[in-house]
Order: structure tokens, then C-alpha cells, then sequence
């Protein structure tokens, strides 16, 4: 029996191993990594003088932004991934999600993305962004946060809005940096480009289980 406990451990160990890698998202939903959003749909900056072109740039494509903005946005991303309630990083979230109900555990970030400009001519100040994008997913929705200079900041603006038959997420911004999507977990979770990592591991799971036992009744009848 000893040999069977042993080796029962030993799987347990593999899968333990394996799971975190994936599933160890802290206060993600899914890995940003894995997402190919959201989409710039359009943008209009209030000042009608300023040439600057917006770029919206997804987690998974921050080695396409410069070395500053990469390390924001990763910064950003460790931040986000080692919370255990993201209503920490906001108190405006935290009375958001007081408000309407939710438990603040349940609430977890679905897009991580980088808004910059570039292009911009020489004038007295840029006007306000009225931004709209398209995650891969906007179920259940709750709020949208801004890393600016240090600290999280709630967009109080930002809606969701049906364009051209998608759900799209609108809001205006006087400056830009890294922006988080906050969702609420507790109803049905966001479909995202992780599931057949889900499926995978629950299926490697349910086949070390099974290994186990039969493994285990296999060494039990030689030893009887």
C-alpha cells in the first residue's frame, strides 16, 4: 500500500504543477495573454486642431509598444494579477460594486490594453478622447479602470453601446495609459479564447484520477 500512496502523491503532484500555470490568473478572468482585443472601433478627440492617431493595444501584443509603455502595461498586469479583490485598487470600484450588490471577490478584469497617440502636431493641448473599442466579450459588465501616473482611477463615463450589431464599450479620457475591464464573475463568466485551456486541464484531471485508480487496484491485487 505504501507503493500506492506513493505514487498516488506523485500524480497529484504533476497535475498540481500543471494547474497553476494556467490557472493562477489572480484577478484576471482569463489570461490577457490569450486575448485578441478589444478592437479600436473609433475615437474623436474634442479638439478638432490635434493630429493625433490613437493606437489600441492589447496585453497580447505589448511587444509591439514601446519599452516605457511595455513595462506600464506589464507593470499594470502584476498588479492586477497578484489582487485578491480588485476593489482594492479603487475605492470608486469599491462603492460601485456596494451599489449594485456585488461581492467584490466576484468582480475580475477581462481586457488589459495599452490606449496611446502618436502623430500629434504642435498646439496649445490635446482635448478630451471619446474612445470606443470591442473586447472580445462585455457580459456582465461593471466598470472600467485607468492606471494614470501610479494609481487606478474608475471611468464614471464609460457604457455599453450596440454598434453595427455588437456590443461595443464607449468613454471619454483626458489622457491615456493602460485601461482594465472589470466584469462580475458571480453570474455567467465571459466566453474567452481560454476555454480549451479549461477543458484540457479538468480532461487531464479526470484521466489522472482514473489513473490513479486503477493503478491503486492494480498494485492492491498483487499485493494481496
Amino acid at each position: 500500500m505504501k507503493r500506492v500512496l506513493a505514487l498516488c502523491i506523485a500524480l497529484v503532484m504533476v497535475v498540481g504543477m500543471s494547474l497553476p500555470a494556467f490557472a493562477a490568473l489572480g484577478g484576471f478572468i482569463s489570461s490577457p495573454g490569450g486575448n485578441k482585443g478589444p478592437e479600436l472601433v473609433e475615437y474623436d478627440n474634442e479638439n478638432h486642431e490635434c493630429t493625433a492617431v490613437l493606437i489600441v493595444t492589447p496585453y497580447a501584443e505589448r511587444h509591439t509598444l514601446s519599452e516605457e509603455k511595455r513595462e506600464e502595461l506589464e507593470g499594470a498586469y502584476a498588479v492586477i494579477v497578484n489582487s485578491t479583490d480588485i476593489t482594492d485598487l479603487n475605492t470608486d470600484l469599491a462603492d460601485l460594486a456596494a451599489k449594485k450588490n456585488l461581492d467584490s471577490k466576484k468582480l475580475a478584469v477581462s481586457d488589459l490594453f495599452d490606449a496611446s497617440y502618436y502623430s500629434c502636431d504642435i498646439h496649445d493641448e490635446h482635448g478630451a478622447f471619446t474612445i470606443t473599442v470591442k473586447p472580445e466579450s462585455l457580459q456582465n459588465f461593471v466598470g472600467l479602470l485607468h492606471l494614470y501616473n501610479g494609481e487606478w482611477e474608475l471611468i464614471d463615463n464609460a457604457k455599453v453601446e450596440t454598434k453595427d450589431g455588437a456590443e461595443v464599450l464607449t468613454f471619454t479620457v483626458d489622457d491615456l495609459s493602460p485601461f482594465a475591464i472589470v466584469v462580475n464573475t458571480d453570474a455567467n463568466p465571459p466566453q474567452t479564447s481560454d476555454n480549451f485551456q479549461w477543458i484540457f486541464y479538468i480532461a487531464l484531471m479526470v484521466v489522472s484520477a482514473s489513473a490513479m485508480i486503477f493503478i491503486g487496484f492494480k498494485l492492491k491485487k498483487q499485493e494481496d
